[in-house]
């Protein structure tokens, strides 16, 4: 039971291995006199509860020059019970006494891990009769009466922060009871091989300020549990601060998952693609793990050389691609803190100042503001359970609330302006002044003219329950659910209402994702649309494709965004952590001022 997972790797690792490479271990792979030996301290068997009900073996490596002075580096690694052995493939405490005695690899400790086994209920054995293969006679075995779930694919080849959460909150914790770890990304690294390969560069790519450098062999980035969708990820995602070291065979699988060769080829494009700083050994071999052995000790010099880890920007551009919004050096910031959540909308005046709505004490929504210095105060606080904000064309600001439409004066008071008869949801203003608004759940859009009070409905076929959203030439209208990933576009008739409504835009979705957590929206001078999502904020061009993707501040849900400051080229994000700005080589635009014209669209 114990050696179950650590069986099925080696099986995994000898399906169509290819012999038509030799490879021999150098000395950094050998043990020496006069090198001191660290010592390897095999665990208390552990039993999570973020993959509950899951046991795993697991171990520590502690070189022998460990100072509890002063923070070690960590090297985590996948199906431990393979890289802890001083006689396997890769010889991991053999290979770090070395390095660490030669001192070309920082103090390291080394964690080793055993994906998990979830046993069942009865874990005893039955003698089964299996037939013998090519007309041999059968023979008899004991097989477990039930079998035991083995975790590793569910672990390993799933996306997501869950097994990265597992390594933060549970391992590390463990570990640093009794050894000081760095805290510096910089200093954990993550190797692994095969679906360990891809697991290890999963956690890095949810969690870098963890975790900032990788070594993935045979790495499994294919269609197992979704990690196909990396090389398209790596290419729209802001570059994350990781250094990767990649190792790959052109004999590895080619199976009904995927060409692992051709998927790490793949990988590769991506991160040169991208600026990344990595490295990809590529050998003739099949799906074991020779290579990166023998290769292991100039693996770890390349891995743990002094240089910042972030890549650099590429030299060559792609126009329509993430670089084209980012500016150097700009990230987030925060600009104001959350009270009481929660916090919901943004909406910008005519100067970049940005609002949004805020709990209060009173179980209702106040209304901040956030200059265009960055300062946050109450507008106006209220009594009201508001539901959304925007701004008229000539700069009144406007609140919407249980059937009613408010008007916000100067003084923070609430005018009761129009009785709307029904409830509403998600609003867009144009540059006439009407206001589009989502009827819940009736499949209808009700246009209100802000000066009259006139209203119309008509029937709309989109799906929309939190934001709606103007096209900058305000020729089409862009409505947003946070439970799908598609979006509407619909055309702007002549007579204000909708036609030919069509799910044109595609935001990034990942395996196993219910809901998209799409709620704010904005659109820019150059026709690209953002919207907040669970993968972070994406960028969709007028094709409707998503040519980019910004990280969320905090890793925190986002939960309106709109372009404010003197320039309007600042995206604000209201999340329930606090309110951050990050300035953008775009200059946005809002649908309650004449239209922009937009270039056309790209291919």
């Amino acid at each position: 039971m114990r050696i179950a997972a650590t069986v099925l790797f080696a099986l995994c690792l000898s399906i169509c291995s290819f012999a038509g490479e030799e490879f021999k271990h150098g000395p950094d792979s050998e043990y020496h006199e006069g090198v001191p030996k660290g010592k390897v301290e095999q665990q208390p068997r552990w039993l999570s509860k973020i993959f509950p009900g899951t046991e795993r073996d697991w171990w520590i490596y502690v070189p022998a020059q460990y100072d509890p002075a002063t923070p070690a580096n960590v090297m985590v690694f996948q199906d431990g019970g393979g890289p802890v052995s001083a006689t396997g493939e890769m010889r991991v405490p053999v290979v770090f006494d070395n390095l660490i005695h030669k001192k070309e690899l920082p103090v390291t400790i080394g964690i080793f891990i055993n994906p998990g086994v979830l046993p069942s209920t009865d874990m005893s054995t039955i003698e089964v009769e299996v037939p013998g293969k090519d007309g041999a006679p059968a023979k008899k075995e004991k097989r477990p009466v039930k079998q035991p779930r083995q975790n590793r694919s569910f672990e390993y080849d799933s996306m997501g922060d869950r097994y990265a959460r597992f390594l933060i909150e549970e391992i590390l914790p463990e570990v640093e009871k009794k050894y000081k770890l760095t805290q510096d990304p910089a200093g954990r690294a993550l190797c692994g091989q095969s679906s360990g390969g891809s697991c290890a560069f999963t956690a890095a790519w949810e969690r870098p300020d963890v975790f900032g450098k990788v070594v993935s062999g045979i790495g499994s980035f294919t269609s197992i549990h979704g990690c196909n969708a990396y090389p398209d990820l790596i290419r729209k995602m802001e570059p994350k601060p990781i250094r990767i070291y990649m190792q790959d065979g052109d004999h590895d699988l080619d199976i009904f998952v995927g060409s692992w060769w051709h998927a790490n080829m793949d990988m590769a494009a991506a991160f040169r693609f991208m600026g990344y700083d990595y490295f990809f050994l590529q050998g003739h071999d099949g799906h074991n793990g020779k290579q990166l052995g023998v290769n292991f000790p100039d693996a770890m010099r390349w891995l743990w050389r002094t240089e910042p880890v972030a890549g650099k920007r590429p030299e060559k551009l792609d126009p329509r691609g993430i670089f084209e919004v980012l500016i150097a050096d700009e990230g987030w910031k925060k600009v104001a803190a959350i009270e009481t959540p929660p916090v919901f909308r943004a909406a910008a005046d005519d100067d970049g100042n940005i609002y949004y709505l805020e709990s209060n004490a009173k179980g209702a929504m106040d209304i901040k503001k956030i200059d265009a210095n960055g300062k946050a105060a109450l507008y106006a606080g209220t009594k009201e359970p508001l539901e959304n904000i925007a701004f008229a064309p000539d700069g009144k600001l406007f609140a919407i609330a249980q059937k009613r439409i408010f008007a916000v004066e100067a003084n923070g008071s609430l005018n009761s302006l129009i009785d709307l008869g029904r409830d509403i949801s998600a609003v867009a203003v144009n540059q006439k002044g009407e206001m589009y608004c989502e009827v819940p759940g009736a499949k209808k859009i009700m246009i209100v003219n802000l000066k009259s009070g006139e209203k119309k409905e008509f029937d709309y076929s989109g799906d929309v329950h939190f934001s709606l959203c103007f096209t900058p030439d305000q020729g089409f209208l862009v409505s947003i659910a946070p439970e799908k990933w598609e979006l509407q576009s619909a055309r702007v008739a002549l007579d204000g209402t909708l036609e030919y409504a069509e799910p044109f835009y595609s935001l990034q979705a990942l395996e196993g994702q219910d809901h998209s957590r799409a709620f704010g929206s904005a659109v820019d001078s150059k026709g690209r649309l953002y919207v907040s999502s669970v993968n972070g904020i994406q960028i969709l061009d007028q094709g409707g494709r998503v040519v980019g993707i910004l990280t969320l501040p905090m890793r925190e849900h986002v939960f309106g965004i709109a372009f404010g400051g003197s320039n309007f080229d600042t995206l604000y994000a209201v999340t329930m952590k606090g309110i951050f700005a990050r300035k953008l080589n775009a200059k946005g635009v809002r649908s309650c001022k004449p239209p922009v014209v937009v270039p056309g669209p790209r291919m």
